[in-house]
């Protein structure tokens, strides 16, 4: 079990969110994974980020992407 720090309680506060969102039916799994491609790079500058990993569903649902 982790403990929860919460902010302006000590640094080593850390949060984790999972983003979701619906991919319209003509984004397709190459579609989506060259948009993944396009937009990391602006992820590796970003304060606090610790690791972000981008999700698509296999059935090509819904993508997103996880934070920490």
């Amino acid at each position: 079990m982790m403990d929860l720090v919460l902010p302006g309680r000590g640094e080593n506060t850390v949060i984790a969110a999972i983003v979701l969102y619906d991919l319209p039916p003509h984004i397709h799994k190459e579609r989506c994974r060259a948009h993944f491609h396009s937009i990391a790079p602006g992820f590796l500058d970003v304060p606090g980020l610790i690791r972000k990993q981008f999700i698509r569903a296999a059935d090509g649902g819904f993508a997103g992407g996880s934070h920490l």
